[in-house]
């Protein structure tokens, strides 16, 4: 509202359906590659607009550092480490 922006101008930046767009604007968290299209074409921080989602904008294609370890084959990985991949909420 604030950028003038009407939900069938927002669908059109994202290649988007309508319906999809409005459960956005009613409180969905869209995919990275649309928030960040969003979030640049309203020229504000994507935190701004999901602060729930905590990543900040980040450039589609663009990966955060999630690799920890790594192991040659399963049997080599601990069991701790499946215990905790398995019990994690």
């Amino acid at each position: 509202m604030q950028r003038g922006l009407t939900v069938e101008e927002l669908t059109e930046a994202c290649s988007m359906d309508p319906k999809t767009a409005s459960r956005w604007v009613g409180g969905r968290v869209p995919h990275r590659r649309h928030r960040w299209t969003v979030a640049n074409l309203l020229r504000v921080d994507e935190t701004y607009l999901w602060p729930e989602n905590g990543q900040g904008a980040q450039r589609p294609g663009t990966a955060r550092s999630e690799l920890v370890d790594t192991y040659p084959n399963r049997a080599s990985a601990p069991g701790d480490v499946w215990l905790s991949l398995l019990l994690a909420p």
